[in-house]
């Protein structure tokens, strides 16, 4: 399970240096894809597998909406490996939709790894903690805790 937030930086060419905390949850190959609220997703191959199984496989190529999010998730996913100074390459294209500038935030997202520009987080990490209580409240009598 991937936990923490770690600030880091992304250099001219698009390396991240993979906290040691991810590295034995995501290991040296892995999967990186678009997310939502701008965000990265970094997928140990056997979690991607089981989130698209779970999440896009069982939905029908008959909706329009199923076929959709299913060619935005996989259109965005790269493979990536680690190099020797535990670095990993963010594909240009998804560096443009992350936003992603010199300062980024990785958090632990329990299955994932998410990528933040610092910006985007801060901004959305600001809501987050302005709601928190009502939205844990509410997702509590949804699951009846």
């Amino acid at each position: 399970m991937n936990v923490g937030r770690y600030e880091q930086h992304i250099d001219a060419k698009g390396r991240i240096i993979l906290p040691g905390a991810f590295r034995q949850a995501l290991g040296s190959s892995f999967i990186i894809s678009a997310g939502f609220d701008r965000a990265l997703c970094l997928w140990n191959p056997s979690d991607w597998e089981a989130f698209v199984e779970r999440e896009i496989s069982r939905r029908s190529d008959l909706s329009a909406q199923a076929r959709m999010l299913n060619r935005w998730l996989h259109s965005s996913a790269h493979h990536v490996k680690l190099d020797s100074q535990k670095r990993f390459v963010v594909p240009p294209v998804l560096r443009r939709e992350a936003q992603l500038e010199h300062q980024i935030i990785l958090i632990g997202a329990g299955n994932r790894v998410e990528i933040w520009s610092r910006k985007n987080w801060e901004e959305y990490i600001q809501r987050a903690n302005a709601s928190i209580e009502e939205i844990a409240e509410s997702l509590s009598r949804d699951l009846r805790v």
